[in-house]
């Protein structure tokens, strides 16, 4: 679950919107899409270079700019999401998760149980009720776990799923330890998780 294990040619240019490192850095498909690129216009360069030398070199120029400039500006506005990998899961995580997840970003978690507060010490944004948030309802979605169990609740059973899919102990405590393991999820880029065989990002997901 969570991150595909290849781009086609076609994703490349669009996960490159999605895989900067949370440190602002360009991460390997947005440093590969823009290699793909520039070695495209170059063979189109080649072809058409005799015909008029000079009116492809500036558009050769004029990619190169707008690829690189396009990089810094991912880079500098995925830079901007980034949370620091605390353990403290408060309103900017709860946003970058929203964000994450295609949803509006309120950075709050709405509705939780008050009888499942024991279980989420590290929850520091949330509203209390029985209602359920959206934002747990698409992650227990995006975790695979039967549709009886979307309740939008960060309960026992969504936090051991959790941990269990990211090799943690399955305690079914939303501790430091596994709020730290979603900031860094989140942190790398957009969720993925596998539906009917295909790898799919979270937010195109519906509950």
């Amino acid at each position: 679950m969570w991150n595909p294990a290849g781009s086609t040619l076609t994703q490349l240019f669009t996960d490159s919107y999605l895989g900067v490192a949370g440190n602002g850095e360009c991460s390997p498909s947005t440093t590969t899409s823009i290699a793909v690129v520039l070695t495209l216009m170059s063979e189109l360069v080649n072809l058409q270079y005799r015909a008029n030398k000079w009116f492809f070199r500036w558009i050769m120029l004029a990619v190169i700019t707008v690829t690189l400039a396009a990089g810094i500006f991912v880079s500098g506005a995925t830079k901007a999401h980034a949370i620091t990998p605390d353990g403290s899961f408060g309103p900017q995580s709860v946003r970058l998760l929203q964000y994450r997840l295609g949803l509006p970003q309120d950075g709050v978690i709405s509705s939780q149980a008050a009888k499942y507060k024991p279980y989420r010490p590290a929850l520091k944004s949330y509203t209390t009720g029985n209602g359920g948030s959206n934002t747990i309802r698409l992650l227990q979605t995006c975790l695979n776990m039967p549709k009886t169990s979307w309740n939008g609740q960060l309960d026992p059973p969504t936090i051991k799923e959790f941990q269990r899919v990211r090799g943690l102990n399955q305690n079914g405590i939303f501790d430091k330890t596994t709020a730290t393991s979603l900031q860094d999820l989140i942190n790398a880029g957009d969720i993925h998780t596998i539906k009917n065989g295909v790898w799919r990002k979270c937010s195109t997901v519906s509950v």
